[in-house]
């Protein structure tokens, strides 16, 4: 197929029906009218329930199933207002027999399900351009206004915006959330505004981005783009907020996520496929493993941590990751690949690639120049040390054998778990299982809720690659 033929079925793939869109439309209006209802017979005065995101901006995809709706309260009311907002918003749903479930971001809010759909009743305060906000969610309604006037201009960004989004999910890159560290829909309607195409968009991010060096700013709020870099040194991509200068929109987005979007780009215009489009149900089989490398694979297996809010337990394994890709590294182990992950109910995982499990039973211990005024402190440890050959000079090092402390994966991380897992992880870091994965065999021991990650983890090839 041609790009214009795959673009042109993608197309299809991503247009709401006219039914859909009334139904969840219906669905939305009557959350609005049950919450606004619900607020005003219990008091509340200077607020507005808003339909906000991807569905109030007609940027859905089909199979999207959340609708946002905020509570805009005016600054007049105390912050234990927008915190009391929850329990209210408990007591209409259970008035109105709707089921809800209680949520987390920077202060907890209610999502309401309804007919299948997960709508999230979001509290916040009316802000204008510019000013700072009180709460993280203050700046979407006025994200959704900027992005309407825009798709005002130019409806058929619609569509445009949709293929981004569809293209981002079958990557596996959507999303703003530390679970994915990719890209939100709010960012995706922004880069397709201002390459003012999908197709132009793709080409631009395959051609010319570059992690650490590409800044976009949509409404030319800076004059120097170079001291906006520096402004936001450790973002692999900026994109300044067209409603607030000083934030980078793009500040969820990790350095392997925008690499991730580069590459399948190149891929997708090198040889153009629907497949980029469309959601595979294949789960991952050993029969990709067979007959291929098979570096060694550990595994790190918590219990899940009940009551814990799942971005708090992504951070904590994401930051568990890193520490321990840290921690080998130190003790002389090479890290070819790491990942953490969790299935939110049950089970967290951190995997690790490792070149090898075990080092050799001795290490080649280095002292200081023999010039240092500490070497001496060096030859007084190690010349009467019975577990030592030494000390001994090499070029103008004094040196030691010594028995390594660590030689295998194992004895590393039963030894250093405890010290660096973050507060929630350390607390159970004594129930948890490794395992070394060595051949498809292997594989029997890993539990069922992690299967699928650990072979994607172990396959290391994109979907959309094969």
């Amino acid at each position: 197929m041609t790009l214009d033929e795959v673009i042109e079925k993608a197309r299809r793939l991503v247009e709401p029906s006219p039914e859909e869109r009334e139904r969840r439309i219906s669905v939305a209006r009557k959350v609005i009218e049950v919450v606004e209802n619900g607020l005003k017979e219990r008091g509340l005065t200077n607020f507005e329930v808003s339909l906000q995101g991807s569905l109030a901006k007609d940027t859905w995809l089909p199979e999207n199933r959340d609708i946002d709706i905020f509570i805009i309260l005016s600054k007049e009311h105390p912050y234990e207002t927008l915190r009391s907002l929850v329990k209210i918003l408990i007591e209409i749903a259970q008035d109105s027999g709707i089921e809800w479930r209680l949520k987390y971001a920077q202060h907890p809010y209610i999502q309401y399900i309804i007919e299948s759909y997960e709508i999230d009743i979001v509290p916040c305060y009316r802000i204008e351009p510019g000013e700072k906000p009180l709460t993280a969610a203050d700046r979407t309604p006025l994200h959704t206004r900027y992005v309407l006037s825009k798709l005002a201009q130019k409806p058929e960004l619609k569509t445009e915006i949709r293929l981004f989004k569809r293209f981002l999910k079958v990557v596996g890159i959507y999303g703003a959330e530390i679970k994915v560290e990719g890209f939100s829909g709010y960012l995706a309607e922004l880069l397709t505004i201002y390459y003012g195409s999908f197709r132009e968009l793709i080409h631009e991010v395959a051609d010319k981005w570059r992690p650490g060096k590409t800044v976009i700013d949509i409404e030319k709020h800076h004059t120097d783009l170079r001291k906006v870099r520096t402004l936001f040194k450790d973002s692999p991509l900026v994109v300044i907020d067209p409603v607030d200068p000083m934030r980078n929109a793009a500040a969820a987005v990790s350095l392997h996520s925008m690499s991730k979007l580069i590459l399948a780009g190149k891929i997708f215009l090198n040889k153009p496929s629907i497949r980029f489009f469309e959601y595979s149900n294949e789960r991952p089989s050993t029969e990709l493993l067979k007959g291929r490398l098979l570096p060694p694979t550990v595994l790190i297996i918590f219990p899940y941590i009940e009551n814990l809010p799942p971005e708090t337990v992504w951070g904590e394994a994401k930051r568990l990751c890193r520490s321990l890709c840290n921690t080998f590294e130190r003790y002389e182990y090479k890290i070819y690949d790491s990942s953490a992950w969790t299935d939110e109910r049950n089970i967290i995982v951190i995997a690790l690639t490792l070149e090898r499990e075990t080092l050799p039973e001795y290490e080649l211990h280095r002292g200081p120049p023999v010039y240092s005024d500490n070497v001496l402190n060096f030859i007084e440890k190690y010349v009467n040390d019975h577990e030592s050959v030494g000390p001994y000079v090499i070029g103008e090092r004094a040196v030691v054998i010594k028995r390594r402390k660590y030689n295998t994966a194992e004895k590393l991380i039963r030894a250093q778990l405890c010290q660096i897992a973050p507060k929630h992880l350390r607390r159970i870091c004594n129930n948890v299982k490794i395992l070394i994965i060595r051949n498809v065999e292997d594989l029997a021991q890993v539990p069922e809720p992690a299967r699928d990650f650990v072979l994607r983890f172990m396959i290391k090839r994109e979907s959309w690659l094969y």
